[in-house]
Formats: structure tokens, C-alpha cells, sequence
């Protein structure tokens, strides 16, 4: 019995593969100048295990969060030897005079609280510490060396599923199991036109930017596959075409390579979105590209804890 021949739906080549991840097959196109990559059943399985119980994801976070607690650990003192802020505006560079207290391995881009303030280590000696912090960022003359992981994202998550869902329920109601009743707003699919051919995207991929762009409000996709099979183009793709249709658009991820790459490829698309973009994160974080788009605090504005 003969292989099925599966041709590329780009240029019409043949097509190697199938490899198997999970529940997608992944095919490659054979022609040099084509090679494009493209997957079949592309639903991830995830969706049949949402909404997840409320219960479970209150215990997950309670104990992340307890783990990244016990990586809090005061390594030193440290004294303000100068500080200048740097070329673009966006950042204050510090060199900090430090007496650490413990044996740590600090390395460049590790992360710091001088104080109360979060910084990044550009260069580290037995003497002392250069850091970069935000611009707004007023640093004490003095300080404690503190290595930790922020806190701040497991206790607004928690807030989100314990309290605010009693409120806004509707917003969760589709991911989570609250355990009660939700009264979910009545909404429609959107109205989609053609997408730009200016992504140079197959049939597969424009099929997901409709139905993402498309679908009801709180509703989700999954797209699921390996690296260089497109999703970063297919999110900008997205992104674009929602803010066509008028609406915001938030992107945001775990790492900040994956946020500044999708910028990179929107901007690739539209240069003259930029003004448009508003980038939040931390300079030293962020890509030396997307670094311009980077939210500045204005004069009249200011920021607190709480």
C-alpha cells in the first residue's frame, strides 16, 4: 500500500513529514525556496481540560508562591556611590558600593532589589555593583542586597480567582470553575473582512486569525506548535487585524523576548505603528528595537505601592 502523497498548500511541492507532537502532525515543504512548516488538527488538547476548578488553581498559586518565598534571601548592604541616567532617558545606571554578607555567584542581567527598588546587574565585583532601574525609580543612600523573585504576580492572581471573581466572574467563568453561578454578558462574534495578504500567511494560518479575530467576547484559542512553525507571525497577524477593527490589544507572556519578538514582527509589518505601541518592562529587559516604544512616565504622573 502506497504512502498518501501530501502536497505544500503554498507552492504545491511535496511534503515531508508527518512528525507527531501531542495531538498535531507536522509537515515540512521539500522545495529550498518554499519550506513551509504547517500542522494538521491544530486544536490543542487543553481545551478539553478547561475551565480548570477554582480549588486547583488557589493551590497551585498558594504554593508557587510559597516556593518563590523561600528564594527571598537578604545577601548584603549597599551604599550609592554615584548614579546617571542613560542615553535614551529611559533608565538610571547606579554603581553601588556593596558589602555582601553571604556567598552568592551574582552575574550580569540577575535580578536585585537595592532597597525597595527592583534593578538589573550590568556588572558585578567583590567591591560592588553597577544596576540599571527604571528611570522613575529614587534610590536610597543605603540599602538592603535582596535576592528574590517578585511576589506581585502570584498575589494579583490570587486576588483575581478569590475576589474579584465574585465580581466579575464573567471573565474568568470560561477558564476557571467558580463553584457558582456566573451571569455571562450576551455577545457576538465579530464581523471579519479579508485579512491582508501582506503576511504572507498559508491557508491554514489565515483560517486561525479569523476565527481568533472573529470570536465572542471572553472567549479563547490555543495555538499550538513548534518553534518556527509561525506563531509569532500568526500573533502579530492577530494583533494587527483586531487593531484594524478598532479594538486594543494586549500582549504579554512569561518571557520578555517572546512579548518583544511579536512587537518586532508587528513593526515589521506596519514601521509606522510605533506610536501606537506602548512597550511596559523593565530597559534592561527589554530588545534594543522595541527599547523606543517603552512607556514613559510624564511629568504629572506618579507611582505607588499598593
Amino acid at each position: 500500500m502506497s504512502e498518501e502523497l501530501i502536497l505544500c498548500p503554498r507552492c504545491g511541492s511535496r511534503a515531508n513529514g508527518p512528525i507527531t507532537s501531542g495531538n498535531l502532525m507536522f509537515y515540512w515543504c521539500d522545495n529550498d525556496s518554499c519550506r513551509n512548516v504547517w500542522s494538521t488538527g491544530f486544536r490543542s488538547p487543553i481545551h478539553h481540560r478547561l475551565p480548570v476548578e477554582r480549588g486547583h488553581i488557589i493551590s497551585f498559586l498558594r504554593n508557587e508562591r510559597r516556593e518563590a518565598s523561600r528564594t527571598t534571601e537578604e545577601i548584603g548592604r549597599g551604599i550609592l556611590v554615584d548614579e546617571r541616567r542613560s542615553k535614551d532617558g529611559l533608565s538610571k545606571i547606579a554603581r553601588i558600593k556593596a558589602v555582601i554578607s553571604r556567598e552568592t555567584t551574582l552575574r550580569p542581567y540577575d535580578a536585585i532589589y537595592y532597597g525597595n527598588s527592583l534593578g538589573v546587574i550590568l556588572e558585578a565585583s567583590e567591591n560592588g555593583m553597577s544596576l540599571i532601574f527604571d528611570s522613575s525609580r529614587q534610590l536610597p543612600e543605603e540599602g538592603a542586597l535582596v535576592l528574590a523573585e517578585p511576589l506581585i504576580l502570584y498575589d494579583s492572581a490570587l486576588s483575581i480567582v478569590q475576589k474579584r471573581a465574585m465580581e466579575r466572574g464573567e471573565y474568568l467563568a470560561r477558564f476557571v470553575d467558580l463553584g457558582f453561578e456566573c451571569q455571562q454578558k450576551a455577545s457576538k462574534a465579530s464581523k471579519v473582512g479579508d485579512i491582508s495578504p501582506n503576511y504572507n500567511l498559508d491557508p491554514e494560518k489565515v483560517e486561525i486569525v479569523h476565527e481568533v479575530i472573529s470570536m465572542p467576547d471572553f472567549d479563547y484559542r490555543v495555538i499550538e506548535g513548534p518553534p518556527g512553525t509561525g506563531k509569532t507571525t500568526v500573533t502579530a497577524a492577530i494583533a494587527l487585524e483586531m487593531a484594524k477593527m478598532g479594538k486594543n490589544v494586549l500582549i504579554t507572556s512569561h518571557t520578555n523576548v517572546a512579548v518583544d519578538n511579536a512587537l518586532e514582527r508587528i513593526l515589521d509589518f506596519n514601521p509606522d505603528l510605533g506610536d501606537e505601541i506602548a512597550r511596559i518592562g523593565h530597559p534592561a529587559k527589554v530588545s534594543e528595537k522595541v527599547k523606543p516604544l517603552i512607556d514613559r512616565q510624564l511629568p504629572d504622573e506618579s507611582r505607588r505601592n499598593g
